[in-house]
């Protein structure tokens, strides 16, 4: 799950990276999942996390197990939130 720098990505950062079907319209895929377009918008985005809804739709639709999406997601909102705490200090 690290990249390279030693951080976690976001899960939509690897979606939007390596998954999604080339020439696919995102509101076809986001139907395909069962979320709006602007949702998933906002994950492909960083702007949103990943639900167990969304990682059920993306594991049907994409392949991809949801259980290593919801932990991307834990990850990804765990060190930040730990960064976010270390600033404030």
């Amino acid at each position: 799950m690290p990249t390279v720098t030693g951080q976690y990505a976001h899960p939509g950062q690897f979606l939007r990276h390596w998954l999604l079907p080339e020439r696919e319209a995102l509101g076809s895929l986001a139907k395909r999942i069962g979320i709006s377009r602007q949702s998933l918008s906002y994950i492909l985005n960083e702007r949103s996390g990943i639900t167990p809804k969304v990682a059920e739709g993306i594991e049907r639709e994409l392949g991809v197990n949801k259980e290593t999406l919801l932990a991307m997601d834990l990850a990804y909102r765990t060190q930040n939130k730990k960064k976010r705490a270390t600033r404030q200090k």
